[in-house]
């Protein structure tokens, strides 16, 4: 009888570490639920801003004024590797008087 009372007990206590261990993973995905729906709400707050930025403009407005803007930045560096190779040409001219 003693045996089973025992045994008995022992599940009980192998029940009972069940159970808190389930507890700490359900206090853990409680805590990570509550971190993911402040992530959320930051993510909902950035898009919303982003949309007013958007408001009254199409997708094909925005593609199209970047595509104006990536022409621009094209022609900034042609210009800036032309200036840079003129001043590597007056530099050398420069050298070439002083020597």
């Amino acid at each position: 009888m003693a045996q089973l009372v025992d045994t008995k007990l022992e599940s009980l206590d192998a029940l009972a570490a069940q159970i808190d261990r389930a507890a700490n993973v359900i206090t853990r995905l409680k805590t990570d639920n509550a971190a993911l729906k402040g992530r959320l709400k930051e993510v909902e707050s950035t898009l919303g801003a982003g949309e007013k930025r958007l408001q009254g403009r199409t997708l094909d407005d925005v593609l199209g004024e970047l595509d104006l803007l990536k022409g621009v930045e094209r022609q900034w560096v042609a210009e800036r590797k032309e200036i840079a190779n003129r001043i590597e040409d007056l530099v050398s001219k420069l050298e070439k008087i002083e020597a």
